[in-house]
Formats: C-alpha cells, sequence, structure tokens
C-alpha cells in the first residue's frame, strides 16, 4: 500500500506543477485523500550528465484505492508491474501484444 501511495503522490506532483506553490503541500494532501481512482499516460527520459538521452520509457499507470496499482511500461520494452496492496510482482511480457 505504501508503494501505491507513493506512485499516486509522484504522478499528481507530475500531472498537476501549480502545487508546487505556497501551501501546496496540503493541497496536495486533500488532492490524495479524495482521490479514489487515477489514470494516466507517462514519459520519462533519463538524461546522462552528458546530456544525451540514453534512456526513454513510456506507458500507462493506473492506481485504484485502497492499494491497486497497475504500472504498465510499453516502451523500450513491454513490462507490467501490479500490486494490491499486500503483494506485487512484475513480469515482461512479449512486444506483440
Amino acid at each position: 500500500m505504501k508503494f501505491a501511495r507513493k506512485v499516486l503522490l509522484t504522478a499528481a506532483i507530475a500531472v498537476f506543477p501549480a502545487l508546487a506553490e505556497a501551501g501546496a503541500i496540503d493541497q496536495l494532501h486533500q488532492f490524495l485523500n479524495g482521490t479514489r481512482t487515477l489514470k494516466a499516460e507517462f514519459s520519462q527520459i533519463v538524461i546522462n550528465k552528458s546530456g544525451r538521452k540514453p534512456q526513454q520509457s513510456s506507458g500507462s499507470v493506473a492506481i485504484a484505492r485502497p492499494g491497486k496499482l497497475r504500472w504498465d511500461i510499453q516502451k523500450p520494452y513491454p513490462q507490467l508491474v501490479v500490486g494490491d496492496g499486500k503483494r506485487s510482482g512484475s513480469t515482461t511480457r512479449n512486444s506483440s501484444r
């Protein structure tokens, strides 16, 4: 459950950059307490010290409270991470769906 909450917190910060103002922590707590489900697409680029883009990934994330998480990475290779609040697991999949 802590993992799903951390993911939800990260997603909320990414989705709502306006929350970075004064009082943002309180607003974020209110948002998290009132949020029961969340579904989003994501894109991540890891840039090394030289400024090159060595890795880019994308996919989707879905959260249903309490404790359910589905993190579906589609690129660069398919990977699925799921959790139910008590257990979590991951698997890589063949790229043809």
